[in-house]
């Protein structure tokens, strides 16, 4: 960086910087919260009825919202049994605040309740989790599903009602241009303005789940999120819901956007949707011979 080569200078570094904001799982500095926006009002606290419409009109009605607030694909899906169920973490990430912002706080490097779930080795095990600068001071949760009216939450868990059957899925775009600057061939700064693409993107993300979860408040229902790696893995869902395909770099696939995509939002809900049709636009069947990702980074 202090070469100034092009993109990997201050500004590049500014740039990433002013990106990130938002993305929870990376600085922790915008709380996103499992049972809904904690500061938007429900309809009876707004003194008028909930809104009630079929499930074309709330399906309409939920993917104009989601377009205005930047998603740019919205599908839904549906928990159609117990089978469905599993394409939940058992122990999702949590963001929920306060924001540690205190570099003084007693609490930092400290373990935090629960464990957090790690890629290592190939594989994944659970890692005492700790508390750090900038990040929310939640404890990591157990995901569960319980014969119960409405969704809570505690210390040890977060519960889903098994009578939420509506899986609301959203993606967010990227910016293609930033992404196609990184990573360069100079050692340790080569991300930097390629990373300012991807963390804008997640934090997008966040900001898009805060606006919808206040939108569905309001309306009068529950939506269940967390952020990325809240609620279950993002491609499955993506898959059943008809946002895209799989393919062989892994990520899902969408015909209208490719790659450039930061991963997706996931909400369930009880308000009622119709499901929208998985895809079949070749991608994954053009990945079997294609083979350009594998080559280019094996």
């Amino acid at each position: 960086m202090a070469a100034g080569d092009p993109g990997q200078d201050i500004k590049g570094l500014a740039l990433c910087e002013g990106g990130v904001f938002g993305w929870s799982s990376s600085h922790g500095d915008f709380p996103e919260y499992f049972l809904g926006d904690p500061f938007a009002k429900t309809p009876e606290e707004w003194g008028i009825s909930k809104w009630q419409g079929t499930p074309e009109e709330n399906s309409r009605v939920i993917t104009a919202a989601a377009k205005l607030f930047g998603a740019c694909i919205t599908g839904f899906a549906q928990i159609q049994n117990e089978d469905f169920k599993k394409y939940f973490f058992i122990r999702g990430r949590d963001f929920e605040g306060p924001v540690i912002d205190d570099p003084s706080d007693a609490r930092l490097g400290k373990s935090r309740p629960g464990n957090m779930l790690v890629s290592s080795g190939g594989g994944f095990s659970l890692v005492p989790a700790q508390y750090s600068f900038g990040t929310s001071a939640s404890p990591i949760r157990e995901l569960v599903f319980e014969d119960v009216d409405k969704p809570y939450s505690t210390d040890s868990k977060k519960v889903i009602p098994n009578s939420f059957k509506s899986v609301i899925v959203m993606a967010v775009p990227q910016d293609p241009y930033l992404t196609r600057l990184g990573p360069s061939a100079v050692p340790g700064d080569g991300r930097i303005t390629g990373f300012a693409a991807t963390g804008q993107s997640y934090g997008f993300l966040s900001i898009v789940q805060r606006r919808f979860q206040k939108f569905m408040k309001t309306l009068g229902y529950s939506c269940l999120g967390g952020g990325t790696g809240g609620l279950a893995p993002v491609t499955s869902w993506g898959v059943w819901s008809g946002l895209g395909e799989m393919n062989r770099m892994n990520p899902m696939l969408i015909p209208e956007w490719g790659t450039m995509i930061r991963s997706t939002i996931i909400f369930v809900s009880d308000i009622p949707i119709v499901p929208t049709k998985p895809i079949d636009a070749g991608m994954f069947r053009f990945c079997h011979t294609c083979r350009k990702c594998a080559e280019a980074c094996p």
